[in-house]
């Protein structure tokens, strides 16, 4: 269910614009906002968002960090 209401607030549903304050700020917290701002842009013949870029970059170096400290304290074990 979290998946959807993700989907919902990221973009995927109403436009972010006709969200509630509360809810576009929750909206500005969840990374599907993101990659959905970094692929809208392209494809509306709009140049790359930096910002968005910058946090897929962020939360992909933060998965490769926690994978490879969660991987090596499995292999201590």
């Amino acid at each position: 269910m979290l998946f959807f209401v993700f989907l919902m607030l990221g973009g995927a549903g109403p436009p972010r614009e006709v969200l509630p304050t509360a809810m576009a700020r929750i909206g500005d917290a969840i990374p599907v906002t993101y990659a959905g701002d970094l692929l809208r842009g392209p494809w509306l013949g709009r140049a790359w968002d930096l910002t968005a870029a910058a946090m897929m970059l962020g939360l992909l170096l933060a998965s490769a960090i926690l994978t490879m400290w969660r991987l090596r304290s499995e292999e201590s074990m």
